[in-house]
């Protein structure tokens, strides 16, 4: 909903005096015609303020990236917790996306960049992150393949949550499988940051479709639609 400035009706009050223009007028009366107009005007502007301010809060949603140390959390997409499902706590997923496997990759790495929660590991000294050139075709037509890290302060460095990601051809698109993995030592269980991590990816991207737990991510099965 727009939102209106302020009237020019809290003008008025000074309008006669300036149309006339007297330069002999005394100052008091400079004085008290511009009191009015501050008045009016501020008046007006912290009207709009707080209209803005209603309407930002309306919308305000929960941005953080970590589960924090509450258990149960109370963030949202915290609530599957992973118990030491690759000896640490883990998580993997596949997502259906409807943009080819080279839009996907972009998109995916530009998340990892510019994400400030979020790190793209570089390719500097393994292989290359474009697998086209191999063509593999079986289990799938992987075309990418690339690498990240969950970086906060209490995590980052060495103590980063990796994150992996291979990207195949599929049927009107491409299919994501993203990975997560507590890589801290000891870190049996993760109250639910490594699919919270993927969430975060996740609903970074545009044009997501089917999303589906392939292991881990405090399931029981694999194979478990999530929304």
């Amino acid at each position: 909903q727009a939102l209106s400035t302020p009237s020019s009706r809290a003008f008025l009050p000074c309008a006669p005096w300036a149309r006339a223009g007297a330069p002999s007028a005394p100052m008091r009366r400079l004085l008290a015609c511009a009191a009015a107009l501050l008045s009016g005007a501020t008046a007006a502007w912290a009207s709009v303020s707080q209209r803005q301010l209603r309407a930002r809060g309306a919308g305000t949603v929960d941005t953080s990236t970590t589960c924090g140390p509450t258990q149960p959390s109370p963030v949202s997409d915290c609530d599957h917790v992973d118990m030491g499902s690759c000896g640490n706590a883990c998580c993997t997923v596949e997502v259906q996306l409807n943009a080819a496997p080279d839009a996907a990759f972009v998109a995916i790495k530009a998340v990892l960049d510019q994400h400030p929660d979020f790190e793209h590991v570089a390719a500097d000294t393994g292989p290359a992150e474009d697998l086209r050139p191999f063509n593999i075709t079986k289990p799938r037509h992987y075309d990418f393949i690339l690498q990240g890290k969950h970086s906060v302060p209490k995590y980052q460095g060495e103590d980063a949550d990796i994150i992996d990601i291979n990207i195949a051809q599929a049927q009107g698109g491409s299919v994501a499988r993203m990975f997560s993995q507590s890589r801290v030592h000891g870190a049996l269980g993760d109250n639910g940051q490594n699919f919270k991590s993927l969430q975060v990816l996740v609903k970074s991207l545009d044009g997501v479709g089917e999303k589906t737990i392939v292991w881990g991510c405090g399931m029981p099965s694999k194979g478990v639609q999530i929304m």
